[in-house]
């Protein structure tokens, strides 16, 4: 159970401010947390969740991890134009989410990240 700060005890042992009150109230053990983010690769994940906050890459990525398949399969599943499908896979291309290979004159999509099943498979149990 996380330890609650008692401001009725600061005010009775009239600490001069807040944080001398926490210095010699506060019971929280942080010597076990691991090293904090980067500031790169802070920027790094809130790209790639950024990226990831779109409903339809979402569930254009939804339908990536069952099979790979080119954009005109997919705008045909979720009923949306071909450019604006277009316009999201180049999104996820753009982030490294997806990646591309020509078979003819088609091109195949399917999910280069592995984190992304991942995120799915989290939301899916909605964990």
């Amino acid at each position: 159970m996380p330890y609650e700060f008692d401001y009725s005890e600061f005010k009775r042992k009239k600490l001069e401010d807040k944080d001398e009150a926490y210095d010699y109230y506060c019971k929280c053990d942080y010597e076990g947390i691991l090293e904090l983010y980067t500031d790169e690769e802070l920027r790094e994940h809130s790209n790639f969740l950024k990226v990831l906050g779109n409903p339809l890459r979402l569930q254009i990525l939804k339908i990536l991890s069952h099979v790979d398949m080119c954009v005109c399969a997919i705008s045909e599943i979720l009923g949306q134009q071909q450019t604006l499908v277009s316009h999201h896979l180049s999104k996820l291309k753009s982030a490294r989410i997806v990646e591309e290979r020509q078979n003819g004159k088609y091109r195949i999509y399917s999910i280069k990240d592995k984190r992304v099943k991942q995120i799915l498979a989290v939301l899916a149990d909605g964990s």
